[in-house]
């Protein structure tokens, strides 16, 4: 993504395992392929899938903003943020499903990637790339974790 070389090892991801397959979705392989992403504030992938949560979901990540567990619902496919590992309800939407969860990081990692090359820039524009980052999440709904996330 053109990151500037002085910072580019602070977004190093590295690929554990780049056979993995596929089949199992996007979050096996973001816990089970990748080394810790350390990319944005507060998010926290885990070093294995988590099974010990509520119905229907199984727990990927973690917020270390909140203290809440990233959890994938596998009967819909959105993603939530879970403050309890017992309570069904989730705390926070994050998206709608686990390939727009990725869609959205990438605009967040864009908009990462301008304010470091043009920081007044992204200050000014802020607010349009949380609704760019929600549009990519799978709408409003999911607008507040994309505030979080941006900061």
């Amino acid at each position: 993504m053109n990151i500037p070389i002085s910072i580019l090892d602070d977004w190093e991801i590295d690929v554990l395992n780049d056979e993995f397959d596929a089949y199992r979705g996007v979050f096996s392989q973001m816990v089970y392929c990748l080394d810790t992403i350390s990319l944005y504030p507060g998010f926290m992938q885990l070093k294995k899938m988590d099974s010990n949560a509520p119905d229907p979901y199984t727990i990927w990540g973690y917020s270390s903003f909140y203290g809440f567990h990233y959890a994938y619902n596998y009967k819909t496919d959105e993603v939530v943020l879970l403050d309890d590992h017992k309570s069904p309800e989730p705390s926070i939407y994050c998206a709608v499903s686990d390939s727009r969860f990725l869609d959205c990081l990438h605009i967040i990692a864009e908009y990462f990637k301008l304010q470091l090359l043009d920081p007044e820039k992204a200050a000014t524009e802020k607010e349009d790339w949380i609704e760019k980052a929600a549009e990519a999440a799978g709408g409003k709904k999911y607008y507040f974790h994309c505030q979080i996330l941006i900061g």
